[in-house]
């Protein structure tokens, strides 16, 4: 993919060698002319051309591995959202309150907020919830000496 790049850019160069008579002054926008044309001369719709390989084709380790890291994430977006319900931070006003009509529509919102934050401001601390405790156990009563009386 390299020398296909490559071709591209020399087909006509850019920047500092550019022809100063061509207008075209975004090399983002060049390129991107230019690559578009090129997969149109390899296939009708470029938009068909699959850039990841599908699951189905992976080995089953990897596919396996695949499956883990979803779930994970999953997870991850699952607790941040309960987290951020529960903490109430202050960009949760900006959603209102959850709806009765859609709650799962709000959640999402959340979700994908809460997502973000976590990404772009660092990983949200979520602390472990505390084990719950078993009921205190009632003293047990041990007779002592002057029980025997009371008998």
């Amino acid at each position: 993919m390299d020398h296909l790049l490559r071709d591209l850019i020399n087909a006509s160069p850019l920047g500092e060698h550019a022809d100063p008579a061509d207008p075209a002054s975004d090399i983002a926008a060049v390129l991107h002319s230019r690559v578009q044309a090129w997969l149109h001369t390899q296939v009708e719709d470029p938009q068909t051309i699959t850039t990841t390989p599908r699951p189905e084709d992976l080995p089953p380790e990897t596919a396996e591995t695949l499956r883990q890291v979803d779930e994970l994430i999953a997870a991850r977006i699952h607790a941040l959202t309960d987290h951020a319900i529960t903490t109430h931070p202050a960009w949760l006003t900006t959603l209102g309150p959850r709806p009765d009509d859609n709650p799962g529509t709000w959640r999402q919102q959340v979700a994908a907020i809460a997502a973000h934050r976590d990404y772009t401001d660092g990983p949200t601390l979520i602390r472990a919830a505390e084990p719950p405790h078993p009921p205190p156990t009632p003293p047990v009563l041990v007779p002592d000496a002057h029980d025997w009386s009371r008998s």
